[in-house]
């Protein structure tokens, strides 16, 4: 079969299916919204990728299969696998894992690959710390964002009511809870496992779990494994290179290729505790190799649909109504807005409310400030430098503690997920109160801002006149004066 691409000099990606878009030919040039690169022979075809697509984890998978109906409600996956590893003493693995069985699990997985650099590990901490928030911002308001793009990845949050819950609040809890593992990877001692890595290991175990009550109760994955390698990469790589580019290409903020190297290095060895194939992982090892690998995977299945508008919208409510910061809505859509580019902002539906000047500025200044913070990092002061990791460190954990009110996340918790027999869409997207749909069919956001600043309800009459009042009085006062 001829290549339908023969003759062009580009292709336009957007009009085409994620499971209708063939092998590219090498030197084509590839548009996807404002993405836009030449085809290389080091890239991968959709031919290959769709491949990874049939791989789940096989050890986690294993005990999921033997032991999934022994678990409760609740229970900790973890513990159970510990309290097994102690009284079993049997095999349940094949041979296609990483030459370890169940058993072995809790002390294999302290275990580290012959490519682990504890410096290198080390040092992309440092690089996280030393310029956060910015790394966090570009989590939550261009990786986040943009993930949603991914229709495959939603099926998986609608089945299991993930970032999707009717309660913008326990949405908002969630998406710090996300934000807990990042925090513990990038802040811990890495000679310390259990205190640094182990969220790692229990956001594994939700994988399998998920994986095995999908299969076992639904049929949309008939063809394909849930949660399979390329999901899991495609996570990870929004958390390291999604970052990295995000700071470079998107704000303007210069990054040396060693901590560059340095924190694509912490977060292979994060996708080595996850689950992801040391010959997948092996694309991490520059940010060449990285970048190829994420266009890669980006042409093969990237293609925001309505429930990607969704949910776009309902982080974004979630974040505005929750968060510490009290900033218009318009202001948070601003920053996305930035981030993203206008194309991808278009075909996620955050291009509206469109910003206008005072924000625009605003959003700039702050960028413009980053900016500035980050050249002084450049001039490696060392006493400068240590303070501020310190204090990042600190002002990081002391966030999730407050946010989650001392009440960490566990992420290997066995859930019992309802069935698919009902519509969750009907029930938990239609009527959100996030007012998505509302949005869509109005055309209007019901906020309560004032300039760049949030509110939390209505003006009213009488506390306006109280506002007047007060400025009356302080300009009588100083007439006086």
């Amino acid at each position: 079969m001829s290549c339908p691409f023969t003759g062009l000099n580009e292709i336009s990606a957007i009009f085409i299916k994620p499971i209708l878009r063939p092998d590219p030919p090498i030197g084509i040039k590839i548009v996807l919204y404002d993405q836009t690169w030449t085809w290389t022979s080091e890239h991968l075809p959709p031919t290959q990728l769709n491949e990874w697509r049939n791989l789940g984890d096989p050890v986690i998978d294993s005990f999921f299969e033997k032991y999934g109906e022994q678990l409760k409600n609740n229970e900790d996956t973890y513990t159970f696998i510990e309290q097994l590893s102690l009284h079993e003493q049997q095999h349940i693995c094949n041979g296609s894992c990483r030459d370890f069985c169940i058993i072995n699990f809790t002390k294999d997985i302290r275990q580290r690959p012959t490519w682990f650099n504890k410096e290198q590990i080390q040092r992309g901490q440092q690089f996280f710390l030393k310029y956060s928030p910015i790394p966090v911002i570009s989590i939550f308001f261009y990786t986040l964002i943009l993930g949603y793009g991914f229709q495959q990845l939603n099926d998986v949050l609608i089945k299991t009511q993930y970032l999707s819950s009717a309660d913008l609040a326990e949405t908002y809890r969630r998406l710090v809870e996300t934000l807990q593992m990042i925090i513990h990877t990038t802040t811990g001692d890495v000679d310390n496992f259990d205190q640094t890595f182990l969220d790692v290991i229990r956001v594994r175990l939700l994988h399998g779990m998920v994986r095995y009550k999908i299969k076992k109760y639904t049929r949309l994955y008939h063809n394909q494994v849930p949660i399979n390698q390329e999901d899991s990469l495609i996570t990870l790589l929004g958390f390291s290179f999604g970052v990295l580019y995000c700071i470079e290409e998107r704000m303007g903020i210069r990054i040396s290729i060693e901590d560059k190297q340095s924190y694509l290095h912490l977060w292979r060895y994060i996708g080595w505790l996850i689950g992801i194939k040391d010959e997948f992982l092996d694309y991490m090892s520059s940010y060449n190799s990285t970048r190829i690998i994420s266009e890669s995977i980006f042409y093969h299945y990237y293609l925001p649909s309505q429930i990607s508008k969704h949910f776009v919208h309902h982080s974004m409510m979630a974040l505005y109504t929750y968060t510490s910061m009290p900033m218009s809505f318009k202001y948070y859509i601003g920053i996305s807005q930035m981030l993203l580019g206008k194309q991808l902002s278009e075909a996620l539906a955050i291009d509206q409310p469109p910003m206008d000047f005072f924000h625009l500025y605003t959003i700039t200044f702050v960028f413009q400030i980053f900016r500035f913070l980050s050249w002084l990092i450049t001039f490696n002061f060392r006493v400068y430098n240590n303070w501020i990791i310190e204090r990042n460190k600190i002002s990081l954990n002391t966030f999730i503690q407050k946010k989650l009110n001392n009440q960490l996340r566990n992420f290997s918790l066995f859930k019992n997920y309802e069935s698919d027999k009902n519509s969750v869409e009907a029930k938990s997207l239609k009527d959100c109160p996030c007012g998505y749909y509302q949005k869509k069919h109005e055309g209007i956001i019901k906020t309560n801002d004032i300039g760049i600043f949030r509110l939390r309800k209505p003006l009213s009459f009488s506390f306006v006149l109280q506002i007047l009042f007060f400025i009356f009085f302080c300009f009588f006062l100083l007439i006086r004066k």
